[in-house]
């Protein structure tokens, strides 16, 4: 099994707080952005064209090193135009009664990669996808 370096990571962290605020600030044009490896990267998706221009600016920010030092740090951003946006998939997460409530499903979140919101159950049935895909696909 090979190990990742976490390696210049700080740098990344201190960004993607910086994309997560704006994406809290414009739910409807942006969703959840999230951080690629090797070489790291900020990636800040977009669902609108007002989202493009929300997620493209410069991420400044600024980490603290093991040694207590600030420093200041600015990445652009690896911009992507997704299908869901953080108000969409939070209003599904919110939804009552939600796809939690299915039997067997005993947890759920959001995830950014995919920009999906993923459940996870003991088993998961050709009846619980149904229903599933019946409430939640394409939406």
């Amino acid at each position: 099994m090979m190990q990742r370096s976490y390696e210049g990571i700080q740098a990344h962290q201190s960004a993607l707080e910086v994309a997560e605020q704006r994406a809290r600030a414009h739910p409807d044009d942006l969703a959840p952005p999230y951080i690629l490896p090797e070489p790291y990267r900020v990636v800040a998706p977009f669902v609108t064209d007002r989202g493009r221009e929300l997620a493209a600016p410069p991420l400044a920010g600024v980490y603290r090193t093991d040694g207590g030092a600030n420093v200041a740090v600015t990445i652009a951003p690896e911009v992507k135009r997704v299908r869901n946006s953080l108000a969409a998939l939070s209003e599904l997460m919110e939804e009552e009664p939600g796809p939690i409530r299915e039997e067997g499903v005993h947890a759920m979140g959001v995830e950014p990669e995919l920009n999906r919101v993923r459940l996870i159950a003991g088993t998961f049935t050709q009846d619980l996808r149904h229903r599933l895909a019946q409430r939640y696909g394409r939406r």
